[in-house]
């Protein structure tokens, strides 16, 4: 599960990273397929009205031995903040 604080003036969010350039209007998407012991890289996008982005943020984090990805904590125009579980 890949998760991220909503943007107060987002409609929709680009999520990039492990094969899938996607866009959806949840800030929580499952991500399937991934091999344990393994990095990834995802990349979120905010897009607004008018087509206006965000500064993307890339999150980077591996699996352990249960499949677990990185989840943003907080964002806003300056900062972000990142979490995920330690490796095993």
């Amino acid at each position: 599960m890949f998760s991220w604080q909503p943007v107060r003036s987002a409609i929709i969010y680009r999520l990039v990273g492990h094969s899938m350039d996607k866009l959806y209007t949840t800030t929580e998407v499952t991500v399937d397929d991934l091999t344990p012991g393994s990095f990834y890289t995802f990349t979120v996008t905010a897009i607004g009205s008018g087509d206006l982005e965000s500064n993307s943020v890339t999150c980077v984090g591996s699996t352990g031995e249960s499949v677990e990805i990185c989840s943003i904590v907080y964002i806003n125009q300056i900062n972000v903040i990142i979490r995920w579980p330690p490796a095993d």
